[in-house]
C-alpha cells in the first residue's frame, strides 16, 4: 500500500508543480500581453486537461481578471469556475458512489 500511495504522492506532487508552473508562466510572459494571458488560463481551464488542482489555476484566473480584466471578463471567469467546480464535485459524488440523492455530509 505504501508504494501505491507514494507514486501517487509523487504524481500529485508533480501535478501541483506543473499547475504552479503554469501560473508562473503567465505571470512572467503572457501578463505582457493580457489577451494572451486570459487565452492561457481559459485553456488550462478546459476540462479535458485533467488537471490534478485545477482549484490553484481557477484561483489564478479570477485574480488576473480582479487586477487586469473588465467587469464582463470577470463575470465570464467566475461563471466558467463556479460550472466546473460543480462538475468537479459532481465527478468527485461519482468516484466516491453517491448519486444525486445521496448528501455528502451527514
Amino acid at each position: 500500500m505504501d508504494g501505491i500511495c507514494g507514486i501517487h504522492c509523487v504524481r500529485r506532487e508533480r501535478m501541483h508543480t506543473l499547475t504552479h508552473q503554469l501560473i508562473d508562466f503567465v505571470i512572467r510572459h503572457a501578463l505582457k500581453n493580457y489577451e494572451q494571458a486570459r487565452e492561457v488560463y481559459q485553456n488550462a481551464c478546459n476540462p479535458s486537461r485533467n488537471l490534478d488542482y485545477p482549484q490553484a489555476v481557477w484561483e489564478a484566473w479570477i485574480s488576473f481578471e480582479e487586477y487586469h480584466g473588465t467587469a464582463s471578463q470577470l463575470n465570464h471567469a467566475k461563471a466558467r469556475v463556479k460550472k466546473m467546480g460543480e462538475a468537479l464535485a459532481k465527478k468527485i459524488a461519482q468516484v466516491r458512489g453517491y448519486n444525486q440523492t445521496t448528501p455528502l455530509i451527514n
